[in-house]
């Protein structure tokens, strides 16, 4: 308070719509993810590509419209669909923001041991999928910016959306 008792009224009050227009733009960047929830920019292309195929959805991935069963879990998909509400917790993510965890020592939740070996490979391209879509979260602020670099989206229950075809289809 002190600080901006001494500024002239005229730039106190601009900072103080400075930072009244900051935060409001946060809110409403951070609703606009709510409004545009990636699992829904994700469908068509599932849609697209998996009809009549098997198809693995990771927690969190499936949404009303989406082909397949969300309880059904093939051992070898054609189609895997994964949310990082999801993968984050055997990726790096705010649990393990610096490196990806080891199954299931450093994991925070751990899924079954061979479940977080599997996704660790996906994600690291060990295994025979290709990533054919992609949906971030969207940010625009340089702290959202940073905090998704190193920690993933800043929203917990929203997330990025990876869209993963077996080669070859």
């Amino acid at each position: 308070y002190y600080l901006t008792a001494t500024l002239k009224p005229r730039i106190r009050k601009g900072l103080w719509w400075a930072a009244v227009l900051y935060t409001g733009g946060l809110a409403i960047s951070s609703q606009a993810n709510f409004w545009n929830d990636t699992r829904y920019r994700a469908r068509p292309l599932v849609q697209e590509l998996g009809s009549g195929k098997s198809i693995r959805y990771s927690g969190y991935a499936w949404i009303p419209g989406m082909p397949g069963d969300r309880n059904h879990d093939p051992a070898d998909p054609d189609l895997w669909v994964i949310h990082e509400a999801f993968y984050g917790r055997v990726w790096k993510y705010f649990t393990t923001p610096f490196k990806v965890p080891r199954c299931c020592n450093e994991v925070y939740n751990c899924p079954p041991e061979e479940v977080c070996r599997n996704y660790q490979a996906l994600l690291r391209g060990e295994l025979d999928y290709k990533l054919v879509g992609y949906y971030p979260t969207r940010e625009y602020f340089p702290e959202r910016l940073l905090f998704k670099y190193l920690f993933g989206s800043y929203e917990t229950f929203l997330g990025d959306v990876r869209v993963y075809q077996r080669e070859g289809e």
